[in-house]
């Protein structure tokens, strides 16, 4: 989990916290759990929606050294105000 990510789950009250947690432990049998969706126009970015999609986990992916960086969690709204739209 990358810096901004942490300080962002610390924040997330204790019942989101356990269920993100959750989802993390589903990471460990694959990059892309049930309900992932690419982020359009990201290339390897994903969002996981959880705590009755309300929140989002975002997350890159990079498949050659099999690892995964959560970039953020948070809030549906607040955690894609980090990301600008890629240009066309």
């Amino acid at each position: 989990m990358l810096p901004l990510a942490l300080r962002q789950f610390r924040k997330l009250d204790l019942d989101v916290q356990l269920e993100a947690t959750e989802l993390f432990g589903e990471f460990t049998e694959g990059p892309f759990p049930f309900g992932v969706d690419a982020m359009e126009g990201y290339a390897n970015l994903y969002k996981l929606r959880f705590y009755g999609d309300r929140y989002r986990i975002v997350y890159r992916v990079f498949e050659r050294s099999r690892r995964i960086f959560v970039t953020g969690i948070g809030p549906r709204g607040f955690v894609y105000s980090g990301f600008r739209k890629p240009s066309r």
